[in-house]
């Protein structure tokens, strides 16, 4: 049941990559939530056959924060009358936190991880090589993707200029691509990636692919978020020590200067004339209205609609005010701040300070243990900071739309039981269910 189960893991998240919007005749959902759903139920089949659920701490405490969470935004959603139309929401992060918890179950040997990690990689690059086909070819990738999909008729004109691969939209597409390349980046460091030359030379070529496909793609948050990811993994894996903040620093600096490279040779009025452009101008207008509306609702309202009194306008563009009007906050931290209010937002710091801390003494624990899983550790730790860069600037995140996600942090926690089961000395592997 172990090996069928991580299989139709390996095969939800391809689904969800190539076709996340695809609604099957069974109840309208996706293939890939189908696949994930049943891949929750093999789990449940597992610990009743068992009659055990064994957790890692930092796991179990993740978990806790996720399911109040979840339980807070449903009290919410009842409360101002939501429903049916947040059942979706709250379908998905259930499903979300159901995968995460599959992924530790199923994905738990060296070799199932690396198995899982490729086959995401593949995924994503044929996504993005059906986005580079977009933008040179047009037609039978933009028909492909239309057909998957069933974009909105005004979306198809979009998608030769910012192309979305096999996404619903480019700002998706952003989204996967900037956690994936920090993982292809930290592959290059595996040390059984020195025996073979092709396999290293196809991940460069799968990385190269991702770059491209990520510019094409027009998402400057997506671009700029990946290279500080595929930085901070470079600085991460090429130097000894256990300081963070210094690497932080330098590849901040690094991806700026890549960003304004990208930008002087590809779409200038776009990556560097960001005042003339609204939606850059927009922002701080989104991000003030956004505080000033959970003020007023400091306990969420399910869905965000500000009223002209709760608006807060900067700057002299007219366009702004009507923009305010018809946009979510566009940061997931704000979103989850107007919908779940502020309880919401402290459990969702609280979820991401659990990971990162998790994520931090894994590392630790491969410095000092010389593990071989050193890479895995570093590319997760980057693929997570590229996305919560990028998810400042946008509104996908775990608790508002992006079940996706919960294949990475189950995932993290799945590396974090295997460096913990190679060091015995400094942990107590009763802890592991081993």
């Amino acid at each position: 049941m172990s090996k069928v189960g991580a299989a139709i893991l390996v095969l939800s998240a391809v689904a969800y990559l190539w076709t996340p919007s695809y609604k099957t005749p069974l109840f309208g959902l996706t293939p890939g939530a189908i696949l994930g759903g049943l891949a929750v139920y093999l789990t449940l089949l597992q610990v009743l056959a068992r009659s055990k659920l064994t957790f890692i701490p930092e796991f179990r405490r993740l978990l806790a924060v996720s399911i109040g969470l979840l339980t807070w935004a449903a009290l919410v959603y009842s409360f101002s009358g939501a429903y049916p139309a947040a059942f979706r929401r709250i379908l998905q992060i259930i499903l979300g936190i159901s995968v995460s918890w599959s992924v530790y179950t199923f994905v738990r040997s060296s070799k199932r991880i690396k198995i899982f990690i490729f086959v995401l990689l593949a995924a994503g690059s044929v996504s993005a090589l059906v986005g580079i086909g977009q933008f040179y070819v047009g037609g039978p990738f933009i028909d492909l993707w239309a057909t998957l999909v069933r974009p909105p008729e005004g979306r198809l004109s979009l998608a030769r200029v910012l192309v979305p691969g096999l996404a619903p939209m480019s700002i998706l597409l952003g989204y996967q691509l900037a956690t994936l390349l920090p993982l292809a980046v930290a592959l290059l460091f595996s040390r059984s990636m020195f025996i073979s030359r092709i396999l290293k030379g196809l991940v460069v070529l799968v990385s190269i692919t991702m770059v491209f496909a990520l510019v094409l793609s027009g998402s400057r948050s997506a671009i700029g978020s990946a290279f500080f990811g595929v930085a901070f993994v470079v600085l991460l894996l090429r130097r000894r020590g256990s300081r963070w903040g210094p690497r932080l620093v330098i590849s901040l600096t690094f991806c700026i200067l890549l960003y304004v490279l990208v930008g002087v040779f590809y779409q200038s009025a776009r990556f560097l004339l960001l005042v003339e452009d609204i939606s850059v101008a927009v922002r701080p207008s989104l991000a003030l209205t956004a505080l000033r509306y959970a003020f007023f609702h400091p306990f969420g309202t399910g869905v965000y609609r500000p009223s002209k009194e709760e608006y807060v306008i900067l700057g002299p563009d007219p366009r702004v005010e009507a923009v305010v009007g018809a946009l979510t906050p566009h940061n997931q931290f704000f979103n989850v701040l107007v919908y779940y209010g502020f309880p919401g937002l402290v459990m969702l710091v609280v979820f991401y300070w659990l990971l990162f801390r998790t994520l931090r003494k894994c590392w630790l624990a491969t410095v000092q243990n010389h593990d071989a899983y050193k890479w895995m550790v570093g590319g997760l730790i980057g693929a997570f900071l590229a996305y919560l860069v990028n998810s400042m600037f946008h509104n996908a995140g775990p608790f508002v739309g992006d079940w996706f996600h919960w294949f990475f942090i189950g995932l993290a926690f799945s590396v974090h039981r295997l460096v913990l089961s190679s060091s015995p000395s400094s942990y107590d592997c009763s802890l592991l269910g081993l």
